[in-house]
Formats: structure tokens, sequence, C-alpha cells
């Protein structure tokens, strides 16, 4: 795999900074979690 072709960010990288919408109302960005690990489970039902 080439540098020029990779998608997301590599093992010991940041990713970037994003906002997910809580049920309860408001809002969590990824970086209020620094420190914590974090797991993330991506899903679809199509």
């Amino acid at each position: 795999m080439t540098t020029s072709s990779r998608v997301g960010p590599g093992l010991q990288e940041l990713s970037p900074d994003w906002t997910l919408p809580l049920l309860e109302g408001g809002e969590l960005r990824l970086s209020q979690l620094r420190g914590k690990r974090v797991l993330l489970f991506f899903w679809g039902s199509w």
C-alpha cells in the first residue's frame, strides 16, 4: 500500500475530530474522550 492510497489515519495517528449527536440531546466531540479508549462499531441494515 502506498501512502497516496490511504483513506484514513494510520496506526499511532490521531483521528479527525468529529461530533456525535446524543439521544438525550446535545452532542459529544471525539476530542472530549482524549486519553480514554474508544471503540467504534459501524453497522448497516440494508
